[in-house]
């Protein structure tokens, strides 16, 4: 029986502390019967693990917090993100519109036969750059 307990306690130690549980010092129970100043020594390590263990839990409680609001900003990020994406589209569109547009109704413009149609397509264009302006302003 006391074989099969050391057999897990080392089992344990070993997924504690990985393969090499070397540097873990036995416990010895027998140490600290009848003996004032080894069970004082014990309980000023324990105060300070458990000192050590509270500021763990307070840094962690910390990086949760941080890590929540930093999560939450990426999400309104992201979705700002997709609504940029969303808008620009039909700005591009646009302005490729009006830039072919333009360009058609200046070869038109300095044709002799269509002047009056590249006039209206130079016209058009700058309304249509006209409405990408506003809407970029929004």
């Amino acid at each position: 029986m006391s074989n099969d307990y050391n057999d897990s306690l080392e089992e344990a130690r070993r997924k504690l502390v990985g393969d090499n549980a070397d540097w873990i010092v036995k416990f010895d129970v027998e140490d600290y019967v009848n003996n004032p100043p080894m069970i004082r020594i014990l309980y000023q390590e324990k105060q300070l693990l458990q000192t050590e263990c509270f500021g763990l839990k307070k840094d962690l409680e910390e990086q949760v917090v941080e890590f929540n609001e930093l999560h939450s900003k990426t999400v309104r990020l992201s979705e700002q993100l997709n609504q940029v994406q969303k808008d620009s589209l039909p700005i591009f569109t646009l302005s490729v519109l009006a830039n072919l547009m333009t360009g058609i109704g200046i070869n038109l413009l300095t044709s002799n036969s269509q002047q009056w149609i590249g006039g209206l397509f130079i016209i058009a264009s700058v309304v249509i750059l006209i409405i990408i302006y506003q809407k970029t302003l929004k």
